[in-house]
């Protein structure tokens, strides 16, 4: 005796909640990967945002002492073009 369950392609309509499934399953995955990686237009338009140019991260570097004066005047050269 066969038994065919609800998931079943010979169930009648089940075939179509299997693929509905799947494709859901595929979705979630990846938006899951898309919010972990970050998409690359969504960082810059948040830099963008936040006003955060190199020369502007540079100078906060150097006002915290994260970096010598020697380095932050190459960099600054480096920068400026």
């Amino acid at each position: 005796m066969r038994y065919f369950y609800f998931w079943s392609p010979a169930y009648g309509w089940g075939w179509l909640f299997v693929i509905v499934f799947w494709v859901l399953v595929v979705l979630i995955i990846v938006a899951i990967i898309r919010a972990i990686a970050g998409s690359g237009y969504y960082r810059n338009y948040r830099n963008e945002e936040s006003g955060n140019t190199a020369l502007q991260i540079l100078n906060e570097r150097y006002a915290r002492g994260e970096i010598a004066r020697e380095e932050y005047e190459a960099k600054k050269r480096d920068i400026s073009g």
